[in-house]
């Protein structure tokens, strides 16, 4: 199932229809008639085949796209098989010796979940000894 649509093809002032919807986002015609049902709203309920302006579609599909979002919080990591940000208990760093920005060295931060065990992987970066002194890591 596609979650995330390409909102640049829909012109925001331009009105559509349910098939020429589905066929622009590329999907199909009962997912729009769902998306009506969850919130999506047309230009008029009165009528059998409603039209929907493509800044309400834009700003719809938006709001289901940030829905999904999860922020992460320092020392958090989102596991893929719990579907949620944990905070493991121990968090192993690999140095990948290479310079990203400016001067900042780029590492790996691996842990474990700590509830289903699942490996977890962040990339960060630290500010190098040789610009700063010290090692001062940013995540």
């Amino acid at each position: 199932m596609k979650r995330t649509h390409q909102l640049r093809r829909i012109k925001a002032k331009k009105s559509y229809s349910s098939p020429e919807l589905a066929d622009l986002l590329g999907v199909h015609v009962q997912t729009v008639r769902t998306w009506v049902s969850t919130g999506l709203e047309p230009l008029s309920r009165e009528v059998h085949r409603p039209l929907f302006l493509g800044q309400t579609v834009k700003s719809y599909l938006s709001q289901l796209q940030n829905a999904r979002k999860v922020k992460l919080q320092d020392g958090e990591f989102y596991c893929l098989r719990c579907r949620i940000a944990v905070t493991p208990e121990s968090v192993t760093e690999v140095n990948r010796n290479v310079l990203i920005g400016k001067q900042k060295d780029s590492i790996l931060l691996t842990a474990h979940c700590p509830q289903c065990n699942c490996p977890l992987n962040k990339f960060s970066s630290r500010i190098s000894a040789t610009q700063k002194g010290k090692y001062v890591a940013h995540t």
